[in-house]
């Protein structure tokens, strides 16, 4: 597999395993989405189709529409008889859910506009369309939400949508019950909704009040989880609430005591370490990792639903564990050993401090007094801050049979500084937001700061000469200054600001474009990223505004992006003497409806080419109805389901040519087992290969062991997640030896 390919299989893996596609969808549309020049409404797309008015008249509807009779009514008494200019605006419909907001999806009903009222059914994120005419107000309704009344200011800018948000009628009252004897340090309560994909946490004030009140739509199955943390033992209830109505208060009784939970301990560190560690764990239905501390014996205690497998955190890692009973208690050894370190004051109390990179000043950690390692990877020269100075300490004087090392500031190291002192005429704040001093050393050490004043300290990771360059945006300067550093008197720098000039440009046919379907960047660079080269933000106008050093002069390649996806583009005109770019796309994206059938998971789009490895483009939920934007018809969609099902991927198939509108639907599985057959000792991941060369979806297959999984009938074979790795054929039979 190609290092592009093994990249975009990791960040996939790591998709699916901590993220919701939600959320995924949810990052993409709020890149920030530029605004359109206020269409004519025969100019607007139907972003949402309207339905029939017999069959959109539902009874949900109605009961809600009820709710806003007064406002609804007040319309023709505030409408001017007078001719009033009808504008065009974009909103963004958003429902409250417990702490958080989401896009709403459903059916909707939409007052006071000229041509009357509309009712539709939401099922996607994009901005819809309205017309306003200047004094009636507009009235959203939804059937489990107050109606929201919005008046439009005057000055509203038909570029930029309104943000409206619906707040639900119905409540969960969450009465708290759990042992007085056993202080709470945190208590936490989660709610999932499956049938809007939504999901919320929120962390509750301590002490634990008698009840907390929930806000949330009802119609929908939600379930909810509570987790309460005890010093070093978890206690946790859930349930599901099936039958919720539109405007219904109930009460949820949660009794945090109700399971004893089982003990776990972990053995092997020492007891000044113990007292340091944290375990983390997968919860079966959680797509994020649980986490508590220990005791002073390695133990702690989770509910008996809890599974792992367990790891334990570090600095720049998590440690695997092994499993074994021990009569009723589950004892974890760690299958590397780790080292703790502490530093101390003269007093023998513990001194917070940040941990540095080795080679440069990049903190790998917040500020702790102890900070965990792997020994493998704890450096031979430890860099710690404490209160803006650097310390390095030598760790070769832990003995290899210890896992604890106590550091005072004493035995630091020599300081090796060097000073930085910038003059001269110095760029405009603006450019000044985007450069960096940077630090260079043979052999690779890298420093940089923020070129936000004109003095600067460096603290060194060692000797040597040391090269001084100014970055500007992705671009890296000329070497402007050298000096040698070595342990004594701090060295100093003198030099001056470089020179940087703005460029501006536009985006030919921005404005022309529909809202939902404009650019979200324009750049300057080779590279399939979106974030390869000198990338910009268009403005609701598709106007951009960059800095550049002197010397450098914006060239091609160009690109535009929508999402992820990039778009070739080419300078129409530059204008070197104003310093001015246009810019014109040289493809357009075409927008294919995915629809689904029975799939509940992730719908993914990759992009297919000759001669480059597939890339994914684009994700969505299939709990929405988003247009999947295409440049000519070398896409592949994937099905994937969430997790923790075994079943790596439901189905793909290529975008037909020319098409508008896709369904996708799960496939014919088969049964494969996959034995491991590499006589390692870790365990190994994979990822099916379907037809089209498309790999995703991850299968973790244990060391010497095998698994059994279910994958659409025509996948041609299995990649590994390693370097170099050689695709294995999926044959006609049931069982797969992994090599």
């Amino acid at each position: 597999m190609a290092h592009g390919e093994r990249s975009t299989n990791r960040l996939l893996g790591w998709l699916v395993a901590v993220a919701t596609a939600g959320l995924v969808a949810a990052v993409l549309m709020m890149m920030a989405l530029p605004g359109p020049e206020p269409m004519p409404p025969s100019a607007m797309p139907p972003l949402v189709a309207a339905r029939d008015a017999a069959a959109a008249a539902s009874v949900g509807i109605t009961a809600a529409a009820n709710h806003g009779e007064r406002a609804v009514a007040a319309l023709a008494a505030q409408r001017d008889t007078a001719a009033v200019a009808t504008r065009s605006l974009w909103v963004r419909i958003r429902a409250r859910c417990a702490s958080a907001t989401h896009h709403y999806t459903g059916p909707l009903q939409v007052d006071g506009e000229p041509t009357g009222p509309r009712q539709l059914s939401l099922g996607s994120s994009e901005p819809l369309p309205v017309q306003f005419d200047g004094v009636s107000p507009l009235v959203f309704t939804a059937p489990g939400y107050t109606p929201n009344v919005c008046t439009p200011p005057p000055d509203a800018d038909g570029d930029r949508p309104l943000d409206l948000e619906l707040q639900p009628e119905s409540a969960l009252r969450f009465r708290w019950l759990h042992p007085a004897a056993l202080p709470l340090d945190q208590v936490q309560l989660q709610l999932q909704i499956p049938a809007t994909n939504a999901f919320v946490g929120q962390s509750l004030s301590l002490p634990l009040p008698a009840e907390t009140t929930v806000a949330l739509a009802g119609g929908n199955p939600v379930r909810w989880r509570a987790t309460a943390r005890a010093g070093s033992r978890l206690l946790q209830a859930s349930g599901v609430v099936a039958d919720l109505g539109l405007a219904e208060q109930r009460e949820v009784s949660v009794d945090l005591g109700l399971e004893a939970g089982r003990r776990h301990r972990l053995i092997g560190p020492s007891a000044a370490l113990l007292p340091h560690l944290s375990v983390s764990w997968q919860a079966p239905d959680r797509p994020v990792l649980e986490s508590l501390p220990v005791d002073r014996e390695g133990g702690f205690t989770l509910p008996v639903s809890a599974c792992g497998p367990f790891s334990v955190d570090t600095n720049e890692r998590q440690i695997a564990t092994v499993a074994s009973a021990y009569g009723e208690e589950l004892r974890l050894t760690l299958a590397e050993p780790v080292v703790g370190v502490r530093l101390v004051l003269d007093s023998g109390a513990g001194q917070p401090s940040e941990v540095l990179a080795p080679g440069g000043n990049v903190i790998s950690r917040g500020v702790a007094e102890v900070h965990v390692f792997p020994r493998s990877q704890l450096p031979p020269q430890l860099r710690l801050r404490v209160h803006g100075e650097v310390s390095t300490f030598t760790t070769a004087v832990l003995p290899a049979s210890a896992d604890w090392l106590e550091l005072r500031l004493a035995d630091a190291l020599p300081a090796l500084r060097l000073s930085v002192h910038v003059t001269g005429p110095a760029p405009v704040a603006a450019a000044r937001q985007g450069m960096r001093l940077v630090l260079a050393r043979d052999g690779g050490a890298t420093l940089s700061e923020p070129a936000l004043a004109d003095r600067f300290k460096f603290d060194l990771p060692g000797p040597g000469e040391w090269s001084l360059r100014f970055r500007c945006g992705e671009s890296l300067g000329p070497v402007v200054a050298r000096a040698m550093v070595a342990p004594g008197a701090p060295a100093e720098l003198r030099v001056d600001w470089p020179l940087v000039h703005e460029w501006t440009g536009e985006i030919l046919g921005f404005t022309e474009l529909p809202l939902p379907q404009r650019w979200h960047r324009v750049g300057f660079g080779a590279g399939e990223s979106i974030l390869n080269g000198w990338v910009l933000r268009p403005d609701p106008k598709g106007q951009f505004r960059g800095f550049r050093f002197a010397a450098e002069v914006p060239v091609e390649p160009v690109f535009v992006a929508w999402g992820l996806r990039r778009v070739e583009a080419m300078i129409e005109t530059r204008d070197d003497e104003r310093r001015h770019l246009v810019v014109r796309p040289s493809a357009a994206l075409r927008w294919v409806e995915v629809e689904w059938q029975d799939g509940v998971g992730t719908i993914q789009v990759f992009q297919v080419r000759a001669g480059f490895p597939p890339r994914m483009v684009h994700a969505l939920s299939t709990r929405q109805r988003w247009p999947v934007p295409v440049v000519g018809d070398d896409l592949v969609v994937v099905l994937v389901p969430p997790p923790p099902s075994r079943t790596p991927v439901l189905s793909w198939m290529s975008l037909p040519a020319g098409a508008s509108r896709v369904t996708i639907a799960p496939m014919a599985l088969r049964r494969l087992e996959l034995r491991d057959g590499s006589g390692g000792s870790a365990a190994r991941t994979f990822s099916p290969v379907g037809p089209h060369g498309v790999s995703t979806g991850q299968i973790e297959v244990p060391a010497g062991g095998s698994v059994v999984v279910e994958v659409p009938f025509d996948t041609r074979g299995l990649c590994e997640w390693t370097e170099d790795a050689v695709e294995v054929p999926v044959g006609a039979g049931e069982v797969v030896v992994l090599p």
